[in-house]
C-alpha cells in the first residue's frame, strides 16, 4: 500500500508543477486528500515521495524561473520544491480548496506560493 500511496502523491501533488507539459485531469476527493496527507506522516513514505518527485523532468526555463522565485541555486530547485510543496500539504498550509483551485486554474494560491518560496 505504501508504494501506491507514494505514486499517487507524486502524480497529483508534485508532478503537475514540475512537469513541463502534462495533462492531469484527475482530482482527488476530500477523503483522498486527507488519506494521502496522513500517509505522508510516515517518514519512509515522505522521503520516497520526495525522491520520486525529484526525478520528474523539468524544462531549463522552468528550472531557472523556480530558482529565482525560490531563491535557491538551480541544482537545489527540484529537491527544495518537492520538500516545500509536500511540507505545505502535510502541515495544512495548503488547503483542499486551494488544491481544487490550483487543479482548475493552474495558479498557485498565495499560501502555496509562499511555501514554495520557503516562508
Amino acid at each position: 500500500m505504501r508504494l501506491s500511496a507514494i505514486l499517487v502523491l507524486l502524480v497529483v501533488v508534485a508532478t503537475p508543477v514540475l512537469a513541463a507539459e502534462t495533462d492531469h485531469t484527475y482530482t482527488w476527493s476530500k477523503a483522498q486528500w486527507g488519506y494521502y496527507k496522513n500517509q505522508l506522516s510516515d517518514p519512509e513514505v515522505y522521503n520516497r515521495t520526495v525522491e520520486n518527485c525529484k526525478s520528474q523532468p523539468i524544462t531549463e526555463e522552468a528550472l531557472q524561473k523556480l530558482s529565482v522565485f525560490m531563491h535557491v541555486p538551480k541544482p537545489a530547485v527540484k529537491e527544495q520544491f518537492c520538500r516545500r510543496t509536500l511540507k505545505a500539504y502535510v502541515s495544512g498550509t495548503v488547503t483542499y480548496d486551494e488544491y481544487l483551485t490550483y487543479r482548475s486554474t493552474h495558479v498557485a494560491s498565495k499560501s502555496l506560493a509562499r511555501a514554495i518560496q520557503g516562508h
